[in-house]
């Protein structure tokens, strides 16, 4: 997969955690943006 059709697939599991799983969701993001920060390997 490519980085675009995997960052658009990323977002609609992300869109959808969101609305049946608030805590989830925010703690993926958290954990991406960590890993973002290079804190993660």
């Amino acid at each position: 997969m490519d980085e675009i059709t995997r960052l658009n697939v990323l977002g609609d599991l992300r869109r959808c955690m969101a609305k049946h799983h608030p805590y989830s969701f925010w703690l993926l993001v958290y954990a991406s943006n960590m890993q973002r920060g290079g804190i993660l390997h």
